[in-house]
């Protein structure tokens, strides 16, 4: 039995029971609706009998002939996009041009407003790049669905509540917009998906600059967004300044002896249920019948320096001479009404502080935004950040994904303790 494929899934969605970290910037058939980052409308979602009874009967008013658009992205810019993705991301994989018609009919719906670049393997990987011309967005404000095995794209009257079908991608299963839709990546239903450089693609286009920084953060450590096809590898999901995020560490057969050797276990509540996890590779699989080895020190080391993986137990938050609580506006509706800010030097206060931290019980993380960043400075100059839950839950996170929880009433005079009143 070959694992490989198998395991790959397993490993790649399994931060569904952790961390939030899909691609809210894709919508896929057959999945979840996912709503354009541009709509100022709420969307509902209807079943698929409903949305097959409609047909498309919107277009942009603002539309101009196609003749005399032009693109934002000259051909040479396409072109050197997406071999630049492809050089980085799939190395292993040999695309070429797509034949232009072909490519243009994946998006046939929007080729009044998309240039479109498809790009293709011998043994059936490909995927379209589309660019967005001069002459307006034509999915500002609209609803994208995957409905079965393909897109629709719909506008919802305010009033009525109505949908109305504006565009079907019947060749696709994917779509992830891009700022502004200038650039979308479509993925063609009758290929296979080039999953490292999908991926690639909406930490660089779609997740903002909080998104392009991880992208060139994951290129500078040698790290990957999906697990690798073949080898050993560290799956790792983990939190920084309030993201949370996954990426796989590949492994050589060097690393992952020193793993199975190595005799120093770490506590899983370190960690956390899905912090770390070791996928061994095929060879060793079939010599040992096991498909996932332990967390050791050898492990937790290469996570350190590869991913900036951190362990902290509640034990090591003392002698605190500082505390700052930050929430980021975007996020500060779920607790306030207003950006939070604050720091706190009062002994009283810090010490008790201190007493709810030390006293949290292990928990899991579940689905909770751990947005709030706590920062405490100890008085030797260590500093460590906790993420706060911010929609009720009463828990947080310490390292990179230890889960803990202090309580109600402790999370609640965590918040107390910062309030402005």
């Amino acid at each position: 039995m070959k694992i490989s494929k198998i395991r790959k899934i397993i490993a790649y969605f399994t931060a569904a029971a952790g961390i939030s970290v899909i691609m809210t910037a894709c919508s896929t058939a057959s999945k979840t609706a996912a709503v354009s980052e541009n709509t100022k409308q709420e969307t509902v979602q209807q079943d698929s009998d409903s949305w097959g009874k409609k047909e498309e009967t919107e277009r942009t008013e603002s539309a101009v002939e196609t003749s005399e658009a032009e693109s934002i992205w000259s051909r040479e810019e396409q072109e050197e996009e997406a071999k630049f993705l492809e050089k980085l991301f799939e190395p292993n994989l040999n695309f070429q041009e797509m034949d232009q018609e072909l490519a243009e009919s994946y998006g046939e719906p929007l080729k009044e407003h998309y240039d479109f670049l498809g790009r293709v393997t011998e043994d059936g990987y490909g995927y379209v790049l589309a660019f967005r011309k001069e002459n307006g967005d034509p999915l500002e404000g609209l609803g994208l669905y995957g409905i079965d095995d393909y897109i629709e794209a719909s506008r919802q009257d305010p009033e009525t509540g109505e949908e109305t079908i504006v565009y079907s991608f019947q060749k696709i299963t994917d779509v992830c917009q891009g700022e502004d839709n200038n650039i979308l990546y479509l993925q063609p239903s009758d290929m296979e998906e080039p999953e490292e450089l999908k991926a690639a693609f909406v930490y660089r286009y779609c997740r903002g600059e909080a998104g392009k920084s991880h992208f060139d953060d994951v290129i500078e450590r040698g790290v990957r967004f999906t697990p690798p096809d073949a080898g050993a590898y560290l799956a790792v999901y983990k939190f920084e300044t309030g993201q949370a995020y996954e990426e796989f560490i590949p492994l050589d057969q060097e690393e992952e002896q020193k793993i199975l050797e190595s005799d120093e276990r770490i506590d899983p509540k370190l960690y956390g249920e899905f912090g770390l996890q070791f996928y061994v590779s095929q060879e060793t699989y079939e010599q040992t019948d096991m498909e996932e080895g332990p967390i050791t020190q050898e492990a937790l080391k290469i996570a350190e320096e590869r991913s900036r993986f951190r362990i902290v137990e509640p034990a090591e938050i003392h002698d605190i001479i500082k505390a700052r609580l930050l929430l980021p506006e975007e996020v500060a509706g779920r607790k306030t009404e207003e950006r939070i800010d604050v720091e706190r030097e009062e002994k009283d206060l810090l010490g008790e502080l201190e007493t709810i931290i030390s006293s949290a019980q292990p928990s899991a993380v579940g689905g909770c935004p751990y947005d709030g960043i706590l920062s405490l400075t100890r008085n030797d100059g260590e500093v460590f950040e906790l993420y706060l839950a911010t929609d009720g839950c009463d828990g947080f996170i310490i390292g990179s994904y230890g889960a803990y929880t202090p309580g109600e009433e402790g999370m609640e005079r965590i918040w107390k303790i910062f309030s402005k009143n």
